[in-house]
């Protein structure tokens, strides 16, 4: 059942994201083709094909923007409309445990974070792809690449990949993270957006003051002990990262019970 709630889930949000994922898509893919072909337009006003693309460049970029806090608002609203409204009575009846009901939602807001990531990260490449080009072939890249594994013992690749994982969990510690603060707001009576944005800006401020703190202490242990090399750098990273990690389990869990509780409970229902 987790299964066919995540399919329904998924394909309510996709009528409002997807149709803004690709008009990002391609505008991107639009303004890279008219950069690449600039100098096989020269004949025919190239000048104004690079018009055209540096009018490109700033559009999507508030489209980017914008599709932030449409994905956001998007995901918040129809966990909302689903699990704290009128429709809540409808789904809570049908044969599907309630753990079933949010890790599904979770799955599927995570699931459209990530594409979200994806796209803004494929649009960014088809728009500096010329860029990322020639950084890659430089020598000074090179060398950077060569000293990053000289003092770490590690290439830039293994750490894009550690950084990768990083980034994934924190998209699924976000999916928790918007639906808690929902279901905390829908508690308030009045002024509910309000409520939401307090509880988002304490929640992610307590959030980092906890893992900042951590952080804060292993970086004064490790300076006492001085040690230096390849291993020790690499240690470093990895002890960020893999605390990230955890840290965004453990938020994760938490915000997930948070809303597991209100459900329990009855709270989201009026």
């Amino acid at each position: 059942m987790i299964g066919k709630v995540f399919k329904y889930e998924f394909i309510s949000t996709a009528r409002v994201f997807v149709p803004v994922y690709a008009v990002i898509l391609a505008i991107a893919f639009i303004a890279g083709i008219l950069y690449f072909t600039q100098d096989f337009f020269e004949d025919f006003d190239g000048d104004k094909i690079m018009l055209v693309y540096f009018v490109l460049y700033p559009v999507m970029m508030i489209f980017i923007c914008a599709s932030v806090i449409i994905t956001l608002l998007g995901l918040g609203r129809r966990f909302r409309t689903s699990m704290l409204g009128n429709e809540a009575y409808l789904n809570l009846t049908l044969p599907v445990s309630l753990w079933a009901h949010l890790l599904a939602r979770i799955l599927s807001a995570f699931t459209w974070l990530l594409i979200y990531a994806l796209v803004v990260g494929s649009s960014l490449f088809l728009l500096y792809r010329n860029i990322i080009d020639k950084i890659l072939d430089d020598e000074g890249f090179a060398h950077i690449a060569q000293k990053f594994l000289e003092y770490t013992g590690h290439s830039l690749g293994n750490a894009c990949v550690l950084f990768a994982v990083v980034g994934i969990f924190s998209i699924f510690f976000i999916a928790t993270f918007i639906y808690m603060v929902y279901s905390v707001g829908h508690l308030a009576k009045k002024h509910r957006t309000l409520i939401q944005f307090i509880v988002a800006v304490v929640g992610l401020s307590t959030m980092n003051s906890v893992q900042g703190q951590f952080l804060t202490t292993f970086f004064m242990d490790f300076s006492q002990i001085g040690v230096a090399g390849p291993n020790v750098a690499w240690n470093i990273i990895t002890t960020v990262c893999y605390s990230s990690i955890g840290f965004d389990i453990l938020f994760s869990a938490f915000c997930a019970g948070i809303t597991y509780l209100i459900l329990r409970f009855k709270l989201n229902l009026e």
